[in-house]
């Protein structure tokens, strides 16, 4: 897709409705022929969000300068449960997220800490 929509941020039709973001987020770019791929797709670009867009569906004010995070349910997940566990237990816990370099690590990190300031924590 990137060969195909240069200069831009592109997915597929699964990869924006796992993206859980609003539809006006995305626009349908023309169809073309993707190399190793039958028949043409439709492919999404991202157009982002404004600020008040993002405020109006409750998004933290403060977003990573990447762009959306995308496939990271399960982190997300053992965040949230480990912020539970502390809140009801006074029990803290740590995580490490280990990955090869341009994995995302710092783009989870970033979220998560968005997540941990809204749930009250430092």
């Amino acid at each position: 897709m990137m060969v195909a929509y240069p200069g831009m941020v592109s997915c597929d039709a699964e990869t924006c409705a796992a993206s859980r973001l609003p539809s006006y987020c995305f626009r349908a770019l023309p169809k073309r022929n993707l190399k190793g791929v039958i028949s043409p797709t439709t492919v999404y670009q991202y157009v982002g969000t404004t600020e008040k867009q993002q405020r109006d569906v409750g998004v933290a004010e403060e977003r990573s300068p990447y762009g959306p995070l995308l496939g990271r349910e399960a982190e997300i997940d053992r965040f949230e449960f480990c912020l539970e566990a502390y809140k009801h237990l006074e029990e803290p816990h740590v995580l490490a997220f280990v990955g090869i370099p341009g994995s995302g690590k710092s783009h989870l990190l970033a979220e998560l800490a968005i997540l941990g300031r809204a749930a009250g924590h430092r």
